[in-house]
């Protein structure tokens, strides 16, 4: 039975239960779980709600195999209602930490790229659509068909025309983009999935049918498409149409723009990666920390002189384990500044546990020296100074922290063996 989520720790222990279950393929109970998550803020809110959606994706899939097609319009509705329209965590992350521009304020940083540099079909299509957000339809419009004579016909461009006159209720000019965008591009995800919707809206459903699966093939991830694509399959088979749908499974690859947006937040907002950080081990975690882990090189690649984005990193690696480079970046992070106490502690952890005992003890004297002055990282010190045979520093930085804490009991047990 899930449990009762109140206090953090009881929070981390339902998510850690409800991946777990996930990853084990019992995906109703792995919803059950992390469900109850919900309301709860955060790294492990987002990433619980990640699992779920996925849950419900997965059940929505194994559905449509077995040809109950309501049943996966279902799951696949819920998982759009967790997570939005893609099964695809760089794009889910983004979509959760991006969503505090404006639209008037998005609108004119677009016009501002797009007379800042060379004219790009994808530049004027995203200015095309901060205008039509900021209420600008005709702008739009005008946009985008300016875009078009210069550019000749572009694949995207004429999608995002039809989408305009869609918008404004003319399905046959509508159709007519959307056709011309598979003209230039027959591997246009987009153009498929939105002549399909243009089809079945005119109850042409074995049409559609064809329409959204090319979809489908083309973008395991897209959820919305699986969804449609239920919906129009149960519309074929009541007209009379026998329905055989493919199911392809989600690809890993991810995208490299929504990859560059979450390595622009993070080396904005650090607090983000310190509560990933924050989340409990868990097996499924692994996937997570191998993407934020690029994620933050991503980053290092634009803004190299970041110490916090160094240690960071070094963090991040040290959870996958990759002790080596996780010493590399905490000294980096060093080298940008010396006085960074967190990162000196950090490192010093790291050389500690691979055995690197000078290096370890001159991290945590550098700390000391910093500010660090405090009773439990004198005692950690002095017991790896005994191990190298100094027994006369240990005695020193056994004294001090007592010094500090009169009543610290570690020191106290440390400093009898010592004189024993």
């Amino acid at each position: 039975m899930p449990q009762e989520v109140g206090d953090d720790n009881s929070t981390n222990d339902a998510y850690a239960r409800g991946v777990a279950l996930y990853r084990s393929g019992r995906y109703s109970e792995a919803i059950r779980e992390l469900s109850q998550l919900q309301r709860i803020g955060g790294a492990v809110g987002h990433m619980a709600r990640f699992y779920e959606g996925m849950a419900q994706r997965a059940l929505g899939v194994a559905a449509m195999a077995e040809g109950q097609l309501k049943v996966a319009e279902g799951r696949l509705r819920s998982a759009i209602q967790v997570i939005g329209p893609s099964a695809d965590l760089p794009r889910y992350l983004a979509s959760v930490y991006a969503r505090s521009a404006k639209a008037e304020q998005c609108c004119a940083a677009m016009e501002q790229a797009a007379t800042a540099g060379p004219a790009d079909p994808q530049l004027l299509r995203q200015l095309a659509q901060a205008q039509w957000q900021a209420g600008g339809r005709e702008k739009a419009m005008l946009t985008v068909a300016s875009a078009l004579r210069l550019f000749g016909s572009d694949s995207g461009l004429h999608v995002q025309m039809g989408l305009f006159h869609a918008a404004e209720d003319k399905p046959t000019e509508a159709r007519a983009c959307f056709q011309e965008a598979l003209d230039c591009d027959c591997d246009n995800g987009d153009a498929h999935y939105y002549l399909g919707l243009v089809f079945a809206a005119e109850k042409r459903f074995d049409a559609a049918v064809r329409e959204l699966q090319r979809t489908f093939d083309l973008q395991p991830d897209n959820l919305l498409a699986g969804y449609q694509l239920a919906l129009a399959g149960q519309a074929a088979q009541a007209c009379g149409y026998r329905v055989t749908l493919h199911l392809p499974e989600a690809r890993a690859a991810e995208s490299q723009s929504e990859m560059h947006r979450l390595a622009h937040y993070v080396a904005e907002e650090p607090q983000f990666l310190e509560a990933m950080l924050a989340l409990p081990d868990s097996a499924i975690n692994t996937t997570l920390f191998g993407l934020l882990a690029a994620v933050v090189k991503t980053a290092l690649a634009e803004f190299p002189g970041y110490a916090d984005l160094r240690f960071y990193c070094s963090r991040i690696l040290d959870r996958l384990g990759q002790t080596d480079e996780a010493i590399e970046q905490g000294y980096k992070a060093l080298e940008i500044n010396p006085t960074y106490v967190q990162a000196l502690l950090h490192t010093g952890g790291l050389y500690e546990r691979a055995g690197r005992t000078d290096e370890a003890i001159a991290m945590f004297k550098w700390a000391i020296r910093n500010g660090a002055d405090w009773a439990d990282l004198h005692h950690r010190l002095a017991r790896l100074l005994m191990q190298t045979g100094a027994t006369d520093d240990a005695h020193t930085h056994l004294e001090r922290s007592l010094q500090l804490n009169s009543t610290y009991p570690p020191a106290q047990e440390t400093l009898r063996r010592l004189a024993a």
